[in-house]
Parts: C-alpha cells; sequence; structure tokens
C-alpha cells in the first residue's frame, strides 16, 4: 500500500496542466474554445489591501511558466481540482496500481513485491510528472 499527498494541490495549478486536463475532457464532454477561455479568465484573481488592487494578469493560456489563481472561495475551484484530480488518476493507471483520490490525498494498493512496486515507482513517476 503507498499513500500520497498533492503538495499545493488547491492553490495554484499548472497552466499545462490545467490545460491538459481539459483536453483529457475534451474526449468525454464537448468544450469549446470560447469556453475554454472563458475558464481561463475565471481564474484571474483580484487582491485588495489598503485600497489598492492587485491582479494576476498571466492567466492567458499562451503565457508559459506561470500559475492559474485558485482562491477558496472561487466558484469553480472546487471543479478545477475534481478535473485536474481525474487527469491525475488517469494517468496513474500506468502505474498498474489500485489508486483512489480524495481531493489532495490518495491511496494505492497493488499485489506486487516491494522490489517490483519501487522498480515501478522509479520508472513511471517521471514519465507522469511531465
Amino acid at each position: 500500500m503507498l499513500s500520497f499527498d498533492i503538495c499545493k494541490f488547491y492553490h495554484s495549478v499548472a497552466k499545462e496542466k490545467h490545460y491538459k486536463s481539459l483536453l483529457f475532457a475534451w474526449d468525454y464532454v464537448t468544450i469549446s474554445e470560447d469556453e475554454v477561455d472563458i475558464i481561463a479568465h475565471t481564474k484571474r484573481a483580484r487582491y485588495d489591501k489598503e485600497e489598492q488592487q492587485w491582479c494576476n494578469t498571466n492567466t492567458n493560456y499562451n503565457v508559459a511558466n506561470s500559475n492559474l489563481e485558485l482562491t477558496i472561495e472561487s466558484f469553480d475551484g472546487a471543479e478545477t481540482c475534481e478535473l485536474a484530480g481525474l487527469y491525475l488518476l488517469f494517468q496513474l493507471q500506468l502505474l498498474d496500481f489500485e489508486v483512489r483520490l480524495y481531493r489532495d490525498g490518495g491511496l494505492a494498493m497493488t499485489n506486487k513485491s516491494p522490489q517490483q512496486k519501487r522498480r515501478d515507482k522509479e520508472t513511471n513517476v517521471h514519465h507522469i510528472q511531465r
């Protein structure tokens, strides 16, 4: 049995990962390009402090190496995390484990020997992170 925790799951999701999870969802539901743009726009967060406003303006999918803002109170924050979790579960099928995910925690079970599990983990985990 293997338990794992997804670090920083709720506060920021890399744009590339979010876009890949949307592409994954495209196999199951119809999502127009306009809807993808709307989804990206909803990830813009505005912060107010001492009568000053701060906003993350890099929410365009064409901007590389930036994160989307997932505020706790956002209307679709939970859905965004669930979609990322479904995409992660899909990728974890490569490990040949029985994997269960609840929010940012996971549990994987297998009948393999410890040596086989370690070998699988070393060879497949790097593929999943890409």
